[in-house]
């Protein structure tokens, strides 16, 4: 092996490299097999984690065109419409559904508002939530106030969003899926998003309709043209239309093609991934550690 002026190789022998893991292969054996314990430690302290999901389908929206029409000739007519313009209702709820608006909404549940901080588990033989003992009193069954005053509302919506995905597919169908400790709180939380996402969308969307409902009746008290009345009449029209369906339909944004349901298997941890993954990298860094040793105090070579 040729070395330079400050003494060290210029080039790694390979063969060096082997022999020398090889001497030390005892330790590096032990090293290993220490950390494949520690891993399968921790990979046994990971709780399961179950993902529960729905399919939603957009209700048509047959009033957003009608809207959108006759605000084309409310304008053209010479009225400073108050009416907002239609966008999409379903990628409009999508939206709010990530809001911390909407997030306030799901919390004022306090069941809600247990599972999402407390649970840290699910016990398969009684079929129910296990509970951190540190946030959560099994006996008035209730989170502890303590924490509950502490822990802010945007540490709780970062964690609600860490929970949940939401994935559009190209035949416009909308998939929504929960990771929760528990199978029953994933299939839980998916049937309230839903009704609390119609709801919300038809709450704003009627609330919109009768403020431009009022506005449409003043404006009509006004008109002189019968043709402004006319456009006048049939933007009412549209709007009472909006509040009608909110009022006879439940589903008002999106409609299930398929409900969720309690998942039978585990979704996450892989245990058996980590163990060996971790036990592969261990090995990888012992010898990388070995090696940056002997070849970084090259005077130690001949110890070990």
């Amino acid at each position: 092996m040729i070395e330079n002026n400050d003494g060290l190789d210029s080039y790694i022998d390979i063969a060096e490299i082997v022999q020398d893991l090889l001497s030390v292969k005892f330790y590096i054996l032990i090293a290993t097999t220490l950390i494949g314990i520690g891993s399968v430690f921790y990979a046994l302290s990971l709780s399961d984690e179950y993902k529960s999901r729905m399919i939603l389908k957009p209700v048509e929206d047959n009033t957003q065109s009608y809207g959108n029409q006759f605000g084309a000739i409310a304008s053209f007519a010479g009225l400073g419409m108050p009416i907002a313009q239609e966008i999409d209702k379903s990628s409009f709820a999508l939206q709010i559904l990530e809001t911390r608006d909407f997030f306030e909404k799901l919390i004022a549940d306090e069941l809600f508002l247990t599972e999402l901080i407390a649970v840290d588990g699910f016990d398969k033989n009684s079929f129910k939530p296990t509970y951190d003992l540190n946030l959560y009193n099994l006996k008035d069954n209730k989170l502890l106030p303590d924490y509950k005053s502490k822990i802010s509302i945007e540490k709780m919506h970062i964690k609600f969003l860490q929970s949940i995905e939401i994935t559009k597919t190209d035949r416009g169908f909308t998939e929504i899926t929960i990771i929760h400790y528990s199978p029953v709180i994933a299939k839980r939380w998916l049937e309230l998003i839903f009704n609390k996402m119609n709801e919300s969308i038809k709450e704003i969307k009627t609330l919109e309709a009768e403020k431009s409902i009022a506005y449409l009746n003043k404006e009509l008290a006004l008109a002189r043209e019968s043709e402004l009345k006319k456009v006048i009449a049939e933007l009412i029209e549209s709007q009472i239309q909006t509040m009608m369906i909110s009022n006879i339909s439940d589903d008002f944004v999106f409609s299930l093609v398929d409900s969720p349901r309690i998942a039978e298997k585990k979704f996450a941890p892989h245990r058996a991934k980590i163990c060996i993954l971790a036990t592969i990298l261990g090995f990888i860094l012992l010898c990388m550690i070995r090696i940056f040793y002997k070849y970084t105090y090259p005077h130690q070579r001949e110890l070990a």
